[in-house]
């Protein structure tokens, strides 16, 4: 069977995995961090209980508890992920809630700690796209 060139597991297309692996030179894993921001789908703005797409746990299922810091959070996270791919890089990923839901100087003060971490070379923000606005 011909191997596919931008793929190191032979799938026929490039995958973001083949391309972190490639940028980084090891393996990449998105950490999932809870920021305990809310949702216009749950707090009434738009709406209660949530959207289809989100759990109980507003999607944040595996995620941190919002109670720890971000920086406990991702210790406790990584620990984990280091048992399966030891030595990896890590992209920081607010998985849980509308992770723009928030005014700019919180989300400043939320992400770029995040960023500073050891090991980590970016960043992933789960939200919405009504809750983009220009400032954000």
């Amino acid at each position: 069977m011909e191997r596919f060139l931008y793929s190191d597991d032979n799938k026929r297309y490039h995958t973001w995995n083949y391309y972190l692996r490639h940028r980084y030179g090891k393996k990449v894993c998105k950490i999932p961090l809870n920021a305990g921001f809310s949702c216009p789908n749950r707090d009434g703005t738009c709406g209660v209980g949530g959207c289809t797409y989100c759990s109980g746990l507003q999607s944040g299922d595996f995620g941190g508890d919002p109670a720890c810091s971000i920086e406990t959070q991702f210790a406790q996270m990584k620990a984990i992920f280091d048992q399966k791919w030891p030595g990896s890089c890590y992209i920081a990923y607010f998985q849980a809630g509308t992770n723009t839901y928030a005014p700019v100087n919180v989300l400043r003060k939320t992400f770029e700690p995040a960023l500073a971490l050891p090991g980590v070379v970016g960043l992933s923000v789960a939200t919405r796209a009504h809750c983009l606005p220009k400032p954000v």
